[in-house]
């Protein structure tokens, strides 16, 4: 594949040889990706969408002939002045007139009616076959692609500790990782983070009433009621590990003005020697030498270039913050709600008629601006030119540096972290609970091996509940709602060393039907459905078990199939905090259902390889 970047020229000028090349290609990237990672797998149904496409607009153009051969407009309104007129007696010479129009209009809504039945179904058949192109993709796994050519590498080695003080940094109540994506850049690594936290906030309600006094005078009173809310967001950051400088933490604040650096003089203040720099930028910091190592003379005017660019191309800028071995780079574009299906379900509930060539755009425009963003923080992180060079090592001792890229790609993946991203991403489970207008959030509670082929995971899904309730303690009623914590028990099995990725699927698309039981999820898979069916054959073929089945009804079950095995996705709609049998009979049933179907899948590929 085409090296697009020359990742051993980062150092020499980021906004050259990184920011702009990519900005000026990445459009085109983009459609290549849709061409070969989306179409051409799919060229039979792609083809055959577009032919559909072209179907319903010539049903319209034929439908707007039919509607002017048969002067549809001029009679209907014909008619309605005959009947006007009627009344006046004058109408009652043109009712033959009426009678005929009538009647062509009947045959119009006829013809019009098969028209439109037709096109419906072809509507339906086009949408299925963009859910079905589509349905292996989510916009983390475009932007992997995108950047993959750009000789950037997805890696899925997530480790916890190469984001923690990012965690920390944020200084919020952080409930967990709602979406995690990690790149092979150079010799180093960078996230795409996005953490879902709460805080609380008053929310004030009040309610009044008029009331008279003596005199018959109507006065109004009112009451309010204070009530601490919990709210659950979203934030998205980039962040870039290191071990240049673990001692140096420092926080981009406000520039400083002319005044402001005149007084700090005066107080004796450290103020870098390049003012222009520092009316750009101005930093909190904990270690002066190590500050001034860092933004050293030739550091500061590749951050004024940068300036320059970021201001001549009305771009967004970053805040960049560095905490111990992490800087961090806000990027609120950032989100979890990527996987492409559920986007078009949206889409074409709205726009029924949509092409395909419209949600290419959509998704391009989805995906843009937090590309953007990121190619900018990163860019702003390597204007210091140690960082581009480094030869980053998570728990190496020291700041290691080369000048050549090394290429070398960790292929080591982090199964707790996958899950995650698939549980948010996808949306798989949610909590049965008629009052709730607040955001979930998910945490890993347990893993338990249940043999050396299959680990079952364990998944609070949590978030808050609503009661209606009213305040006494005032002259007035005030009606408020209260929110209580709510936790749900969600299952994920995980059958390890079943599939070589190379030997199955690729582009086979999510099965909407039989309750959108199976999706798959990985796009470089080769194409073939054989699979799917045989995992939804040993579903079936579990229901047919009592003490499965009656477990099973508790929810909706999902599979995903990619380059880490098979997993099944159990949204239990039970409560299990008020009514659920003991940890060890549930597991049991885990244990039922896990052996049964990695030995039948297993049998089924034995079989077919």
């Amino acid at each position: 594949m085409e090296k697009r970047i020359d990742l051993n020229k980062l150092v020499e000028n980021p906004i050259n040889n990184f920011t702009k090349p990519i900005l000026a290609n990445l459009f085109n990237v983009y459609k290549e990706f849709v061409n070969q990672e989306l179409i051409n797998p799919s060229r039979e149904q792609f083809d055959e969408m577009i032919a559909l496409e072209q179907k319903i607009t010539n049903i319209d153009q034929h439908l707007a002939q039919e509607r002017k051969a048969h002067k549809v407009g001029a009679r209907t309104t014909a008619n309605v002045f005959i009947i006007i007129f009627s009344v006046l007696i004058i109408g009652l010479f043109f009712m033959s007139f009426l009678v005929k129009n009538n009647r062509i209009l009947k045959k119009y809504r006829e013809i019009e009616s098969n028209y439109l039945n037709e096109q419906n179904s072809m509507i339906d058949q086009k949408n299925n076959h963009l859910l079905s192109i589509f349905a292996n993709h989510s916009e983390n796994d475009i932007k992997a692609a995108i950047w993959k050519r750009f000789n950037v590498n997805e890696i899925k080695n997530y480790k916890y500790q190469e984001i923690e003080t990012a965690i920390n940094l944020f200084n919020k109540d952080v409930k967990g990782i709602a979406s995690i994506s990690k790149y092979d850049i150079r010799n180093s690594v960078f996230y795409d983070l996005v953490l879902v936290y709460q805080y609380i906030q008053n929310i004030r309600t009040s309610a009044s009433e008029t009331r008279y006094n003596s005199k018959g005078e109507s006065y109004v009173v009112t009451s309010v009621h204070d009530e601490p809310t919990p709210f659950i967001e979203y934030a998205g950051f980039n962040v870039i590990p290191t071990n240049y400088l673990p001692g140096l933490n420092f926080e981009e604040t406000d520039a400083l003005t002319s005044r402001q650096i005149a007084k700090m003089k005066k107080r004796g203040e450290y103020v870098l020697e390049n003012e222009e720099f520092c009316k750009s930028y101005w930093f909190r910091y904990n270690k002066e030498i190590e500050f001034i190592n860092y933004f050293s003379t030739s550091t500061q005017q590749r951050f004024l270039d940068y300036k320059s660019y970021i201001t001549e191309n009305k771009l967004k800028e970053s805040k960049i913050s560095k905490l111990l071995g992490s800087l961090i780079l806000s990027n609120n574009y950032l989100t979890n709600d990527t996987y492409i299906p559920f986007h078009i379900l949206s889409l074409t509930n709205n726009n029924p008629r949509i092409t395909f060539n419209q949600i290419a755009d959509y998704m391009y425009n989805q995906i843009y601006s937090s590309l953007v963003t990121t190619i900018l923080n990163i860019s702003k992180v390597y204007l210091q030119k140690n960082l581009a060079i480094e030869n980053y090592e998570t728990n190496a001792n020291s700041f290691i540096a080369t000048y050549k890229d090394q290429e070398k790609v960790d292929t080591t993946k982090s199964i707790h972290f996958i899950i995650l991203n698939r549980i948010y991403e996808r949306m798989f489970f949610d909590i049965n609970h008629k009052n709730m207008d607040k955001l979930s959030w998910f945490e890993l509670n347990k893993i338990y091996p249940i043999n050396s082929n299959v680990d079952l995971y364990v998944i609070q899904n949590k978030s808050y509940y609503f009661e209606e309730q009213v305040d006494y303690s005032g002259q007035v009623p005030v009606p408020y709602k209260r929110y209580y914590p709510i936790s749900e028990e969600k299952y994920v099995l995980h059958l390890k060393n079943l599939i070589d990725p190379e030997d199955i699927v690729g582009n086979t698309g999510a099965i909407f039907s039989k309750k959108q039981l199976v999706y798959t999820s990985m796009a470089d898979l080769k194409k073939s459905n054989w699979i799917i069916p045989k995992i939804y054959e040993g579903l079936e073929k579990l229901n047919n078990i009592r003490e499965i089945q009656q477990f099973l009804t508790l929810g909706n079950v999902y599979a995903v199939i990619d380059d880490t095995g098979v997993y099944l996705f159990f949204n239990s709609r039970t409560n299990y905090s008020e009514t659920r049998k003991s940890d060890l009979e549930n597991y049991n049933v885990f244990i039922q259902i896990a052996t049964y179907l990695y030995n039948f899948i297993e049998s089924e590929i034995n079989n077919r390889f």
